[in-house]
């Protein structure tokens, strides 16, 4: 899925792993509202933001939409993962 290689000292957000997997917008929605700054956090492994991973997986719109939304410097920002 692009952001984790199996080990466990990996800084891994929930919203990492749920971009991977194409979620219900309310899930994510959900997600964002208890910790917003995750939308701006990188994994550690590829340094990939939950937008790179929502990218790499073919996320709807919505997802898409949602993240810019809440994090929005994540535009800027090349995945070099």
């Amino acid at each position: 899925y692009g952001f984790y290689d199996g080990e466990d000292n990996s800084r891994l957000l929930p919203i990492h792993f749920i971009c991977s997997r194409h979620p219900p917008l309310q899930t994510l929605e959900s997600v964002i509202r208890v910790y917003p700054e995750g939308v701006n956090t990188r994994e550690s492994v590829y340094d990939r933001l939950p937008l790179h991973i929502a990218c790499m997986n073919n996320s709807s719109f919505d997802i898409i939409q949602l993240l810019l939304f809440h994090g929005r410097i994540a535009a800027g920002i090349l995945d070099l993962g």
